[in-house]
């Protein structure tokens, strides 16, 4: 049985920044810096 989510599921994650004086990029690799299999990206 599929346990659902709720909001106190919730949590912050800290992600890698390259800062630039142009702006900043973040990367993401899935189950390295974030604890799930990554489905979309926007």
């Amino acid at each position: 049985m599929k346990r659902l989510c709720s909001i106190y599921d919730v949590a912050l994650l800290n992600l890698p920044k390259s800062e630039d004086p142009c702006g900043n990029l973040t990367f993401v690799e899935q189950e390295t810096h974030v604890p799930f299999k990554v489905s979309r990206v926007y």
